[in-house]
């Protein structure tokens, strides 16, 4: 009897009511110490017997049920899929953009390296230290936009959207086994 109570989520005073028991009674006849009385004996086998029925009933979905739960997995699987190969796309956008920006700094860094050569005191260059000076400036801001902390951010981003792409592709592979299941009539 608790296992029928269980399954319904009924409590023990919910089930006397409707049997017409009392809960004590209930209690003892759960315990094997008290037998039902014959009335509540004969509702409660109807009642077990109308809860496996409906359980059997509700085992084999109907047709129009299992066509729309299909068509929405099958909405769920394009869904994921498109949600998997925006990631990608974005992956191979920002890994493409990450390359640039480690060549940028590469570039700028030389660059750097080559101003202040030509500003070292007693180059023949000095007299141009005014735009040595300005070039140099440009050249540190342009490093702001792919210093280190900058590729970190990006590094970050692409390992958040291999993460994504793979979620997708894992869900929508259970949800394409699913199908399978389903339409070969195992789900």
């Amino acid at each position: 009897m608790k296992y029928f109570r269980a399954q319904l989520h009924l409590t023990q005073q919910e089930l006397a009511v409707f049997l017409g028991v009392s809960q004590t009674l209930l209690s003892m006849y759960e315990k094997n110490l008290r037998e039902l009385p014959t009335q509540a004996s004969l509702k409660l086998a109807r009642l077990e017997l109308e809860l496996h029925q409906f359980q059997q009933q509700k085992a084999v979905p109907d047709s129009k049920e299992a066509l729309q739960g299909q068509k929405r997995m099958q909405q769920l699987e394009r869904l994921l899929d498109r949600q998997a190969r925006k990631a990608e796309v974005d992956l191979l956008r920002l890994d493409a953009a990450l390359d640039n920006m480690r060549q940028q700094q590469k570039q700028l860094d030389l660059k750097l390296a080559f101003i202040k050569r030509l500003m070292t005191p007693g180059s023949p260059w000095l007299e141009d230290k005014p735009l040595l000076q300005n070039m140099e400036l440009d050249a540190e801001a342009a490093l702001n936009s792919c210093d280190l902390a900058c590729q970190q951010r990006m590094a970050y981003k692409l390992l958040l959207l291999k993460a994504r792409a793979k979620a997708a592709r894992q869900v929508q592979q259970t949800v394409t086994q699913s199908l399978r299941h389903w339409v070969s009539g195992e789900g």
